[in-house]
């Protein structure tokens, strides 16, 4: 069984790797640009077929098999080989690589499952490698792994909202949907925070994913500083692709917000996940056609980012249509908010949560807007200087080791 998986793992990243290669050097491709929306419908049809699971695990998602492709993060290898032959391919002043340099992008430990999506550039970092980092490198990449640590195990890892998801009453779904937010940012800012600090340990500068994202006033920032690779991937290889076959800013704005679709097929090609997609992209529309230009009192611009992480986690997470269809009804069933029942019932399903990991994290994110309003522009700095490192990761030996899945990208 080692075998088989070890064989699962190596396989496919090397057929991968010899045709992204031989794409980029031999031929010119002359719709490359068409590569992304064609990567992304082949991670559907896999998805489809069972072969991959969703990015982004949930309770009642599709369970990966022991040779399901999603073990060596296929979804990534997918966009990064995309991006390499797009990027090589039939430019005679941009020289393709050598293959050893093509492998090590596709499969860099750095983002092998939770990204960040890397652009090919950093290729031009890999003579810079080095296994000995120097004492500036060592403390910064300290301070990176250790904040990530700390909100990966300490925080992340204990948020448990899980057994919140088959309950259709809507005080239950919202507090679900909140708690679950918290803890894919927890989660997958922590663990991205890891792989941060451990490239600087070996003299290579990724993106970092995230930047404070839920202290962000409007949609149009949150989307810069949640998943920032992401973000950065798909604006190069699709919007600016494609803008130029559209002429008025309206239409513009339509293929800024279809990017939302197809960011979220390709976390997973369910009916739930087109409606995350839809429910963003729509959201998106409406701020840069509409609201943008308009004072909005800062009441309801933090009731509607409220609104707009609740409703769309709350899309994310469940792939039971019927039962997602059922609680957003019920959120709009007035008679559900004064049911001693109902009362009763949210009273049992919230006895089993960990609020001391949901007082960390509030508090984890109050000092994050703190540090904001502080206009600190580096990022996470009130969490990495000296003496809240060591606290954290005191903290972190203490009460860290503990076991918990990958929310994102999971294996």
């Amino acid at each position: 069984m080692l075998i088989s998986k070890t064989f699962m793992v190596i396989f496919p990243l090397f057929i991968t790797t010899l045709l992204t290669y031989y794409l980029s050097v031999n031929h010119h491709l002359q719709y490359k640009k068409y590569l992304v929306l064609v990567s992304i419908c082949l991670l559907i049809i896999l998805n489809w077929a069972g072969l991959i699971t969703t990015l982004v695990g949930s309770v009642d998602g599709q369970a990966a098999n022991d040779y399901s492709l999603l073990f060596i993060a296929f979804p990534f290898y997918i966009l990064s080989a995309t991006a390499f032959i797009s990027e090589y391919s039939g430019n005679k002043n941009n020289k393709t690589p050598a293959f050893i340099d093509c492998a090590l992008y596709l499969a860099l430990p750095f983002k092998l499952l939770s990204g960040p999506l890397e652009s090919p550039s950093i290729i031009r970092q890999f003579k810079n490698i080095g296994v000995i980092p120097s004492t500036s490198r060592l403390i910064i990449g300290f301070t990176w792994i250790t904040l990530g640590l700390f909100m990966k195990f300490v925080i992340g890892n204990r948020l448990q909202p899980i057994h919140l998801v088959n309950s259709v009453d809507p005080i239950i779904s919202i507090i679900c949907a909140l708690i679950f937010e918290l803890k894919f940012y927890f989660d997958f800012a922590g663990y991205s925070f890891i792989a941060f600090g451990l490239a600087k340990w070996c003299n290579l500068n990724i993106i970092c994913n995230f930047n404070h994202p839920f202290t962000a006033g409007n949609v149009v920032l949150f989307w810069r500083c949640w998943h920032i690779s992401l973000g950065q991937f798909l604006q190069k290889n699709i919007l600016l692709n494609f803008i130029r076959d559209f002429k008025s800013r309206t239409s513009k704005a339509y293929l800024a917000s279809f990017i939302f679709i197809i960011s979220a097929m390709w976390h997973g090609g369910t009916f739930n996940y087109l409606l995350w997609g839809v429910f963003h992209g729509v959201v998106y529309f409406i701020y840069i056609q509409y609201i943008k230009h308009t004072r909005v009192p800062k009441v309801l611009a933090v009731l509607g980012m409220f609104s707009f992480f609740i409703f769309g986690r709350m899309l994310a997470i469940d792939p039971n249509i019927e039962r997602l269809i059922l609680k957003i009804g019920n959120i709009f069933n007035i008679t559900y908010y004064f049911n001693e029942v109902s009362w009763h019932l949210i009273k049992e399903s919230l006895i089993y949560l960990n609020y001391k990991a949901l007082c960390l994290a509030a508090a984890f994110i109050a000092l994050e807007f703190y540090q904001v309003k502080k206009q600190d522009k580096y990022f996470y700095h009130l969490f990495r200087r000296p003496v809240p490192t060591l606290v954290i990761f005191i903290i972190f030996l203490i009460f860290g080791v503990n076991s918990g899945e990958l929310l994102y990208a999971r294996i």
